[in-house]
């Protein structure tokens, strides 16, 4: 199996290196973006975390058209302003680019080399997720033995180790471009080991490597891999109360702490899924809590509104620069900790699908 995962990676990729774009030339970006009405609006967002908008689209029977100038390609996203949500990320390279996505996020980009790439590598992404869906699925079948749940963990165990592989082996054959870096940077700590994170850093150009982002991983991999145990923090909750977070972990037996922000695609799509499984397991003592790295109290209370998140919802409105996401050596989100009552960190970066696994292990 992983043998025809190389192949298939390195087929792609190395048509990426030999098929670069010259710099400095047009572009096209047309599509479809299904259940929006005519005069709704499309933004153009540039990076991956705090974005810049630089560009505005009108949607006119259910499609879309931009034509534009661009110096070297760069990641961006379409965002749609009427549900204020991002649905499909792209590269913004030279040639004529295809989007077609419903208003959900669900749907394909193509038509260029790197979106191409990108394309490909969301898939295999995807095909993983649903082969660890159905594991998961089937712990949870008509009564499954204790070796049936074994067997099914330890499937799920294989299934993270193929995906990182083969994120790993896409990273370090694109990094010296665009997608290389993209997938370094926007893949949480887990995909990677420190000394995986380490290799590819070493290996980037120098313009990629001076990049703020770069620089703070570097700093972070200097660093203790992570806090043991939670720092007392207090912080204001969306109802507009001021709590200690110790206290509030302290309650249950155990704590998913979530961190995230109105302006983080990965984490609002992970919200349904954390959702799912504080539902399944919060008779159990298991407690969910969010934590907020928005700036915009407006922007965060909209957000929870909008994707019904019940559970307690904290934050200090100062983004990374409230000393939050310093104190826990959170490098980037969406980040999950699991802890006990005491404000031990069980598990850190875990996904929905990873958290419920371990779960399954310390509590049955």
């Amino acid at each position: 199996m992983r043998k025809c995962i190389v192949v298939a990676i390195v087929s792609l990729f190395g048509l990426l290196f030999s098929c670069q774009p010259k710099q400095g030339s047009n572009y096209t970006l047309s599509g479809t973006v299904a259940d929006m009405a005519d005069g709704d609006t499309l933004y153009l967002l540039s990076g991956l975390s705090e974005s810049t908008r630089f560009d505005t689209l009108l949607v006119r029977q259910g499609r879309f058209h931009a034509e534009g100038f661009v110096d070297e390609p760069s990641l961006c996203f379409l965002y749609n302003a009427r549900s204020q949500a991002i649905i499909s990320p792209f590269f913004l390279e030279p040639g004529v680019i295809d989007i077609n996505f419903s208003s959900s996020g669900d749907g394909s980009v193509s038509g260029t080399v790197m979106n191409d790439a990108l394309q490909a590598l969301n898939d295999s992404v995807l095909g993983y997720g649903n082969q660890m869906s159905a594991v998961m699925t089937s712990m949870y079948g008509e009564s499954p033995t204790k070796s049936e749940q074994q067997s099914a963990l330890s499937r799920l165990d294989t299934l993270t180790l193929r995906k990182n592989q083969y994120l790993y082996l896409a990273a370090e054959q694109n990094i010296t471009n665009e997608l290389g870096y993209a997938i370094l940077t926007y893949f949480d700590d887990d995909s990677f080991s420190r000394e995986q994170r380490q290799s590819l850093i070493s290996q980037l150009p120098a313009s990629m490597r001076s990049r703020p982002r770069i620089q703070e991983m570097e700093q972070a991999l200097t660093e203790p891999e992570g806090v043991t145990t939670l720092p007392d923090l207090r912080l204001s909750t969306s109802r507009g109360s001021n709590v200690s977070l110790m206290e509030e972990v302290g309650k249950s037996s155990y704590t998913i702490i979530d961190f995230w922000a109105s302006w983080c695609a990965p984490g609002l799509r992970e919200m349904p899924k954390l959702s799912r499984l504080y539902h399944r397991y919060r008779d159990h003592g298991v407690e969910l809590i969010g934590i907020s790295l928005d700036l915009d109290s407006n922007e965060w209370h909209r957000t929870i509104e909008r994707t019904g998140q019940t559970w307690l919802q904290l934050s200090d409105l100062k983004g990374w620069e409230g000393g939050i996401a310093e104190s826990l050596h959170i490098q980037a989100i969406p980040h999950t900790l699991l802890v006990d009552s005491s404000g031990k960190v069980l598990a850190s970066g875990l996904s929905a699908e990873e958290l419920e696994v371990y779960l399954e292990q310390v509590m049955f």
